[in-house]
């Protein structure tokens, strides 16, 4: 079953919600009429919507991240394979943002055999990330057909028959498609904050430790709030709220062991602190680092791009943090999210014994280098 189907089963109502200014009382939307439910508790998680930009629409040429997979209504009558009609794939195709979205689209459509060029304002794309892990996924995507063009800010872009970008260095380039990525913005516009006391800050709400609001009783989740805007981020959050309000005490989530999943090819994962970001906090570390090209099953999946490289603190050699670039990169870190949970060590890692063969040997040999030295270096 879908999930509407599992949330009427379960009889939950997925509709229209405004709070009300009367204490515990919201307004829903529910068969088309205004029905009005009393509450105890309340949790709010909106979500979020694609950024939008003077930019956002040219003559139906553009698209959002949402709106990149419906390409094929907008895109002069010729089915595009990822709105789910296998056809014809744009010529040329330009994404303006390299964040998250943007790389994983850019990716995307470069395996599918379109020339892609990815516009960022920033020094580089994926600022979030480790740079070493970003160096070389820049040199697989441009093996992809993908140009990276950073430091560049987009000026103008009108329509023709060709959309035209203009950059503020003044170069004009054509493309068949533009996808703007250039960040989401929580949904908390018009749904009755103020109505209950609740107050944004850049749109956020603001919540306890338990997603608790100013306003008692009212509870809020997600991308709504100033924590990573990750699905699986916001379920630990929306589980974590609900067995509060009933009682449960669950333990104040630890978002050092709250992983980055980026779905490019190869893929980056993370957790903890990078690089740059210990360098800047002069926080001492030592790097234990390894890569795929030499593992059995690397070789055998041709997924010998990338590597693993731990961070560690050099006297009792805790994890500071876990940077991944490879094509299983999303599966792997979740070893080290229970590893954080439980303040594993490197040596621990290391002595663990890792099936064989498998790509998460890769993870046991980066751990042995920091231990004195890797089996298949």
């Amino acid at each position: 079953p879908d999930e509407y189907e599992l949330m009427r089963e379960n009889q939950i109502i997925y509709t229209y919600l405004h709070l009300a200014a009367e204490p515990k009382l919201t307004k829903v939307l529910c068969e088309k009429k205004v029905k009005a439910i009393a509450y105890e508790t309340i949790q709010l998680e909106n979500g979020s919507l694609p950024l939008l930009t003077p930019m956002s629409e040219v003559a139906g040429r553009m698209a959002t991240q949402i709106g990149a997979f419906y390409l094929q209504k907008n895109h002069g009558g010729k089915g595009i394979l990822l709105g789910g009609v296998t056809g014809v794939m744009p010529g040329k195709v330009t994404i303006i943002g390299g964040g998250v979205v943007g790389t994983e689209f850019a990716s995307l459509f470069g395996r599918f055999g379109c020339p892609v060029s990815i516009y960022e304002v920033g020094p580089r794309i994926l600022p979030s990330e480790d740079d070493e892990v970003v160096k070389d996924l820049m040199r697989s995507l441009k093996k992809q057909n993908i140009s990276i063009e950073a430091g560049v800010k987009v000026k103008s872009i009108t329509s023709g028959e060709r959309v035209q970008v203009l950059t503020e260095d003044g170069k004009m380039q054509s493309f068949e498609v533009v996808l703007v990525s250039v960040g989401r913005e929580p949904v908390t516009a018009d749904i009755g904050l103020d109505k209950v006391g609740i107050k944004t800050d850049r749109g956020f709400i603001n919540v306890s430790d338990h997603y608790e609001t100013t306003v008692p009783g009212i509870f809020a989740i997600g991308d709504i709030i100033p924590t990573p805007a990750l699905a699986h981020t916001a379920s630990a959050e929306a589980m974590h709220a609900v067995e509060f309000m009933a009682d449960h005490h669950p333990p104040i989530i630890n978002y050092d062991a709250n992983p980055n999943a980026i779905y490019s090819y190869p893929e980056v994962a993370s957790i903890g602190k990078s690089e740059q970001t210990l360098k800047a906090k002069n926080i001492a570390y030592k790097v234990a680092k390894f890569p795929f090209a030499p593992m059995a099953k690397a070789k055998i999946e041709n997924a010998t791009e990338g590597f693993v490289k731990i961070l560690y603190e050099p006297k009792f050699k805790e994890i500071l943090g876990v940077h991944i670039l490879g094509a299983k990169a999303t599966e792997m870190i979740a070893e080290f999210c229970l590893g954080k949970i439980l303040e594993t060590t490197l040596d621990e890692i290391g002595y663990t014994i890792h099936p064989h063969p498998t790509l998460s040997e890769t993870i046991m040999e980066a751990a042995h280098s920091g231990m004195g030295g890797a089996i298949h270096a």
